[in-house]
């Protein structure tokens, strides 16, 4: 969860590819407890004309307010609680709880056998536990990081360029609402799928109350529900299981920077293989075979750029017939691209190679 999508079509691939459930306890406390109850099926309900004379105008000649004063009004908040229930493929809900308090947040997303994955900053450092005990089970502890815009901004999450219409002065659950809503269409695996965004917001404070984002024809997609003032201290809690491996990030990292030389890196997890390049030497083996301690590989074309204390590197990730465990173990090992072949190059194990690397990537 908390890392940012890339491109609208790798968040329509991610959302399509969740498929567990929260508990169904979770899910009738979230329909039963928020101030502002609301289905995710239909927004619309609950919502009255005040009066004959509500406009329905587009955004361009709005006379009150238009999107970006509720986008405006958001960004100056420090304290709101968010639930964001998915509705995803074949009728299955996931909900992730969110709550920020000035500097702190925290994110949850929980599944009814159990697991789950949960984010912790409390200002100082960044906790990630991911508690899938057949899978993974860790405790991270990383650098302070800001919470991403997408987990909150209806900025950031909204599809931009569509025209939207406004209709002022609604009453919703007894609230003066303002209520903005657009359709447009996408291109999804060759096909042409429908877009619907919708916001309402308080009439009088700008501050968005509810949005939904639905996809083809309202069979699966989001809603976020917004709550603001302060947030109870419990919600920062870190509270990982007794059973989680502790996962070192700030230690691993300077222990990559400590190996760092004008040659390849190996870098390593259970589940992870990847080279780190000087940018200069990636080029050079572009499309070309790759062996690691005399295993076959490929590169994945995924590879992006990072700045390490000023100087350029290319992450590459490795497919194929992965031997993590067996590299973890090594200090050096030999790599081979292409018919040249390097020799001590060094191994630098890691809980979580992925986020190993984040703070190190260059912005696209």
């Amino acid at each position: 969860m908390p890392n940012q999508l890339s491109s609208e079509l790798e968040a329509i691939e991610i959302l399509r590819s969740r498929s567990t459930a929260p508990p169904a306890s979770l899910i009738a406390q979230i329909a039963q407890t928020p101030k502002r109850p609301v289905s995710w099926k239909f927004l619309i309900t609950g919502i009255s004309v005040a009066g004959a004379g509500t406009l329905v105008v587009s955004m361009a000649f709005a006379p009150r307010i238009s999107l970006g004063n509720v986008v405006k009004a958001q960004s100056l908040v420090k304290q709101f609680s968010l639930v964001n229930t998915r509705l995803l493929g074949g009728n299955k809900i996931m909900v992730v709880e969110t709550y920020s308090d000035g500097n702190r947040w925290s994110s949850t997303s929980r599944n009814e056998n159990g697991t789950y994955s949960r984010i912790v900053m409390d200002g100082s450092k960044t906790y990630r536990i991911n508690h899938f005990p057949t899978f993974i089970d860790t405790l991270e502890i990383d650098e302070a990081t800001p919470m991403p815009r997408w987990m909150f901004s209806i900025d950031a999450l909204l599809r931009k360029g569509n025209k939207a219409s406004i209709q002022y002065g609604l009453t919703w659950h007894g609230q003066k609402v303002d209520r903005f809503t657009s359709q447009s269409t996408y291109r999804d695996r060759g096909k042409t799928q429908t877009l619907d965004q919708e916001i309402l917001a308080d009439s009088k404070s700008h501050l968005p109350l509810v949005m939904k984002i639905m996809r083809d024809k309202g069979s699966w997609g989001d809603t976020w529900e917004y709550n603001y003032g302060p947030v109870s201290a419990d919600r920062f809690a870190v509270n990982a299981p007794k059973t989680a491996q502790l996962v070192d990030l700030i230690a691993e990292r300077n222990a990559l920077r400590s190996r760092l030389a004008a040659k390849p890196i190996v870098l390593v997890d259970r589940y992870t293989i990847a080279l780190l390049v000087p940018s200069g030497l990636a080029k050079t083996f572009k499309g070309a075979q790759v062996r690691v301690n005399g295993s076959k590989y490929w590169r994945l074309p995924n590879s992006r750029g990072l700045s390490i204390d000023g100087h350029s590197w290319d992450f590459i990730n490795l497919e194929g017939n992965l031997d993590c465990l067996k590299l973890m173990m090594l200090k050096t090992t030999e790599v081979a691209i292409g018919p040249k072949t390097l020799q001590g190059i060094a191994i630098c194990p890691s809980g979580d190679v992925r986020q190993l690397v984040t703070p190190f990537k260059i912005p696209k």
